[in-house]
C-alpha cells in the first residue's frame, strides 16, 4: 500500500512533502548528537575535575529521583504526541493544549517536588540508609533541574509538531554549553557543590 501510494505522488507532492519534513533529519540528527555530547560530556568533566566518588553521586542522584519520573513522561509523550499534531494540523495553534498538559504536570510534581528538596538528606538516609547521605547532598541542588526536566520532557515534541527543530537544537547548543560552563566553573575552583549548583540553576 505504501509503495502505491509513492508511486502515485508527483514531483511537486514530493517537494512539498520534502520542505515540509526535511527539519527532521536536518536537526533531528545534531540534536541527538548534542544530547549524546552532553550526557558523555558531563561524564568527562566530572572525572577530570573531580573526584571517582562525585561522578557516582551525579548518577545515583538521577538513577534514584529521574529514571522513575521518566517512565510518567515516557508515557505522557505518547498521548501528548499524536494529539498535539492532530490539534496542530486541524487549528494551527496548539497553546492551550500545551499550557494544560503543563498543568497538569505541575501539579503532579511540584508536591513531589517541594517535599523532595525540603527533606531530601533525611528521605534518603532514612529509605536507604546512612551511606547515602553525601548522594541526597546533590540530589538536593539537582532537584530544580530534574523538576524542569519533569515538566519539559513529555511535551518536548511541540517542536516537531509545529515545524521549529531548529529552535529546539537552539536550545540544546545553549543548555550544553551552560552545563559544560558550569562544571568547568566548578572543577577550576575545586568546588562540586558550586560546579553543580550553576549546573542545576542553568
Amino acid at each position: 500500500l505504501a509503495i502505491q501510494t509513492w508511486k502515485k505522488l508527483t514531483n511537486h507532492d514530493v517537494k512539498v512533502l520534502w520542505k515540509s519534513y526535511s527539519k527532521f533529519p536536518t536537526y533531528n540528527a545534531p540534536n541527538a548528537l548534542v544530547d549524546n555530547l552532553q550526557q558523555y560530556g558531563i561524564v568527562f568533566l566530572l572525572g577530570t575535575f573531580f573526584a571517582s566518588e562525585i561522578s557516582s553521586y551525579y548518577f545515583q542522584s538521577l538513577r534514584i529521583l529521574a529514571a522513575p519520573l521518566a517512565l510518567i513522561g515516557a508515557s505522557i509523550y505518547q498521548v501528548f504526541y499524536p494529539k498535539a499534531a492532530q490539534a496542530f494540523h486541524d487549528t494551527k495553534n496548539i497553546r492551550s493544549y500545551v499550557l494544560k498538559i503543563y498543568g497538569v504536570l505541575f501539579a503532579v510534581g511540584f508536591p513531589i517536588f517541594g517535599i523532595l528538596f525540603l527533606f531530601t538528606e533525611n528521605i534518603f538516609v532514612f529509605l536507604l540508609g546512612e551511606t547515602w547521605r553525601m548522594t541526597a547532598v546533590y540530589a538536593h541542588i539537582l532537584i530544580p533541574f530534574i523538576f524542569m526536566n519533569f515538566l519539559i520532557s513529555p511535551v518536548s515534541a511541540v517542536t516537531a509538531v509545529v515545524h521549529k527543530q531548529h529552535q529546539s537544537f537552539a536550545f540544546s547548543l545553549v543548555g550544553l554549553t551552560l552545563k559544560i560552563v558550569s562544571i568547568l566553573i566548578g572543577g577550576l575552583m575545586s568546588d562540586p557543590i558550586l560546579g553543580f549548583t550553576l549546573f542545576s540553576l542553568s
